[in-house]
């Protein structure tokens, strides 16, 4: 009975060594090719604060950087050349999940959804058998699309970043309209786009359905591609590389035999007996799909928890004064806005850490207020800029139903610091 609910939940015609080959060279060509785009990230370029996950992180060497970033492209060139089932293939795919996993620790802003997700793959292909990896992968799709469109049912995304969505492609499909000619892009119009992903989950669980599923994804992805890319928001690359990665991902969890391989070569589905490293993988997963139940509370990043475009998450806002200001390298200086209203003696420029983030890394920030307090922290440090020269408003996570938030301000770099001390993981620059 239980052999019959695997193969109709996730069984499939493919056979699962040839899954596991597909992914493993999905997984090489798509980490080349982002960590060439973000690769200012990677690099330690210096030219953007890093803040480790743990204190200790802070006083890494430099150098442990390059050692690790050099054991990843070793491993993605092991993994590309050794079997599958192979004990050198193996072993590649966990000094590829290690390094990478170590390069995140020594900078928060590292933890890209797409290298979670990858540090994700490469574990499961290196502990479980073909047949007990592909299962586990597909949960981890369906759960990633789950948590994904659940992120996103609030007041906050309707109001903010699906009513951009819409209104850039109704400005892509029928020109740019004048302003107020939209009203169905406010209301809950926008909740279309996670309420597609949810469907797309469901659909993905069912062989029935699963075909239509698939297309459905790689349609939305698309789109997402078109809106995102350079003719549309203009954001990077890195993002439209993720989105192919998953048409092409998809293809190969959920696709049938006849599009892949040669269905002569199919190999039982049935559950493997499992044993101890698998119990990795299933611990893995299971971590993975439940952690993110925990993000409404505090106990889980956004990022983490697949909460892709979510805006409900805290902010932080950064405000400096004309001296500090000085003090600043001239892209920070460039990127900085003056605030409505200001006078001399108050706060007069507000720095713009998103923009600045794809402008220096290549990547988006990372969304957490710990993070960017240890960003500011590190400017300040490295600027030299005085305590009463910046200050910051801490933004709460807005409610689901209304979007209010609380905030608090932090008027000194003094109570910056504070602030930073009371995070539960670390919130301070890496020296």
């Amino acid at each position: 009975m239980w052999n019959r609910i695997w193969q109709q939940t996730m069984g499939s015609d493919i056979p699962s060594r040839d899954r596991g080959e597909w992914l493993r060279w999905l997984l090489v060509t798509f980490s080349f090719g982002l960590l060439i785009a973000t690769r200012p990230l990677w690099m330690n370029s210096g030219k953007f604060p890093q803040v480790p996950w743990f204190a200790w992180g802070c006083a890494v060497p430099r150098f442990v950087d390059l050692c690790l970033l050099l054991l990843v492209t070793g491993s993605l060139i092991g993994i590309s050349c050794a079997s599958s089932e192979s004990r050198a293939g193996r072993l590649s795919l966990w000094i590829f999940a290690t390094a990478l996993t170590g390069l995140m620790l020594l900078d928060q802003h590292r933890t890209q959804p797409w290298a979670y997700q990858f540090v994700l793959i490469a574990i499961v292909l290196a502990t479980a058998p073909q047949r007990l990896a592909i299962p586990l992968l597909r949960l981890l799709t369906i759960t990633l699309y789950l948590h994904s469109a659940i992120s996103k049912c609030d007041y906050s995304f309707c109001t903010g970043l699906g009513r951009g969505f819409l209104v850039e492609l109704a400005n892509m499909a029928f020109g740019r309209p004048p302003a107020g000619a939209l009203p169905w892009a406010t209301g809950g119009w926008p909740l279309l786009f996670p309420l597609g992903e949810l469907v797309i989950a469901v659909g993905l669980i069912w062989p029935v359905s699963r075909r239509y599923a698939v297309w459905a994804a790689a349609g939305m992805h698309l789109l997402l591609m078109v809106v995102l890319g350079p003719w549309g928001l203009g954001h990077s690359a890195g993002v439209l590389i993720w989105n192919g990665f998953f048409v092409a991902q998809n293809c190969i969890l959920f696709g049938r035999a006849r599009l892949l391989v040669n269905p002569l070569a199919a190999e039982s589905a049935t559950l493997p007996r499992p044993w101890p490293s698998q119990w990795i993988a299933i611990l893995v997963i299971g971590w993975a799909a439940l952690w993110p139940f925990l993000e409404p509370w505090g106990g889980c990043d956004v990022w983490p928890a697949w909460g892709l475009y979510a805006q409900h998450g805290e902010q932080l806002t950064i405000q400096i004064s004309d001296r500090g200001l000085e003090r600043l390298p001239i892209p920070w200086k460039d990127l900085a806005t003056r605030v409505l209203g200001a006078t001399e003696e108050s706060w007069e420029w507000q720095l713009r850490l998103q923009a600045e983030s794809l402008k220096v890394v290549s990547a988006p920030l990372y969304p957490q207020n710990r993070f960017q307090l240890g960003v500011i922290l590190g400017l300040a440090r490295d600027a030299g800029i005085q305590s009463n020269d910046v200050s910051a408003m801490w933004f709460f996570p807005a409610d689901r139903w209304t979007g209010e938030r609380r905030s608090q301000r932090l008027s000194s770099l003094k109570e910056i610091e504070g602030a930073a001390d009371r995070c539960w993981f670390n919130a301070h620059p890496r020296n």
